[in-house]
């Protein structure tokens, strides 16, 4: 938990500066996207930092080679799921790659 506590400030003010540093237009256009776009970021942040806090439990309770396999699962679901619920093709490459995996 200490590690997310220490990793998640100093990405967000590296993300920030890049936004900032690297778009095309005035500072002044980013704020206003950020004011536009906060109920949808905030929510975002929300689930990757519950993400991050689940995998530093995951890798405290388990082991990293179960934390791998746990990894190439959910890629598994995400692609299986994104067939059935957007009809997006399977290419014979993600199957022969997820099965060598396995």
């Amino acid at each position: 938990m200490s590690f997310v506590l220490l990793i998640a400030p100093i990405s967000a003010v590296v993300l920030c500066c890049q936004v900032v540093i690297l778009h095309n237009s005035n500072p002044h256009e980013v704020i206003q996207h950020l004011v536009e776009w906060w109920p949808i970021l905030i929510p975002n942040a929300c689930v990757a930092f519950g993400i991050n806090v689940s995998v530093a439990f995951m890798l405290k309770l388990g082991s990293p080679v179960s934390f791998i396999v746990v990894g190439v699962l959910k890629d598994i679901l995400i692609v299986i799921g994104s067939a059935l619920l957007f009809r997006d093709p399977i290419a014979t490459v993600q199957i022969f790659s997820f099965t060598a995996q396995c």
